[in-house]
């Protein structure tokens, strides 16, 4: 465009959506020539809870692409079961972030386990019949937060409870008595006891 000669060009687009196109375009509000010039080989993908079987798949790939250094990083079969019951309103993003996450707050060891999901992943067990009250174990949640959050400040720094105190805006006393309720452990360390 804008000039008087034909450049040879070699492209190929790629383009998504979670939209119906063809739908849109008979409501009006997609232009239907661009339809056509994009709808050239369509794929429909069904969303992540229609697919299980992917699930370890997904999260094997997952594992790989976010673990630092050579060490590999398994997961343990009673945590896949737990993410093969999820919904997954998010789809693949979602999953990537749950592994991710998992990865993050992991105890140290070499396999990811129950203990390492998100706590939404048990508000539905927590009690039978409970979620649908409106009832949830408002307090362990907020413990099992704010000791993944506490573990996460020291590891980006370093282990070193000065500058981790100072990140969480509390002292370095509230810390380790933090630390010692949550029984977590310093590397190299026993673990702090009240």
């Amino acid at each position: 465009m804008g000039d008087s000669r034909s450049i040879k060009v070699d492209v190929r687009i790629i383009s998504s959506t979670n939209r119906n196109l063809l739908q849109e375009v008979n409501q009006g509000s997609f232009r239907e020539d661009l339809y056509y010039r994009v709808s050239i080989v369509p794929i429909e993908l069904p969303s992540l809870r229609e697919r299980v079987s992917d699930i370890p798949l997904l999260v094997n790939y997952f594992l790989r692409k976010f673990r630092e250094g050579d060490k590999p990083i398994m997961i343990d079969p009673e945590a896949i079961e737990r993410l093969k019951g999820h919904s997954w309103p998010g789809n693949v993003r979602e999953l990537s972030n749950v592994i991710q996450e998992m990865m993050l707050f992991n105890k140290g060891g070499d396999t990811l386990t129950l203990h390492d999901l998100p706590p939404h992943f048990f508000l539905k067990d927590a009690n039978p019949g409970e979620e649908k009250q409106g009832g949830i174990h408002l307090a362990g949640l907020v413990a099992d937060l704010e000791k993944k959050w506490i573990t996460q400040k020291l590891k980006e720094c370093g282990w070193n409870r000065e500058k981790a105190a100072s990140l969480l805006g509390i002292t370095r006393k509230m810390l380790t008595d933090r630390m010692k309720k949550y029984r977590i452990q310093l590397p190299g360390r026993k673990t702090l006891h009240s």
